[in-house]
């Protein structure tokens, strides 16, 4: 979303939310990473980016090392653990 025209700090705050881009960047999300874009925004306007970074670390933290792992691995980078749980 870096080169989008009406950049604001959260895609929810434009008049054109969502955009064809948005919802084809979460349908890609859903289907490679089982996330997504469009909930993860809801869940900010509705309770907040402090609340929503929270619960985003405990969710994609390691169960084996405690590292935050990424939605984009079947493993975490730094031990290598397989978890499937959180998706």
């Amino acid at each position: 979303m870096r080169q989008c025209e009406h950049k604001t700090a959260f895609c929810f705050e434009c008049a054109g939310y969502p955009c064809k881009r948005l919802k084809a960047l979460d349908k890609r999300y859903r289907t490679r990473y089982h996330m997504s874009m469009l909930e993860n925004l809801a869940f900010i306007q509705a309770n907040g980016l402090e609340e929503f970074v929270r619960q985003q670390n405990e969710k994609y933290r390691c169960a084996r090392c405690g590292k935050l792992r990424t939605v984009h691995q079947d493993h975490c980078l730094y031990c290598a653990q397989m978890d499937k749980a959180y998706r």
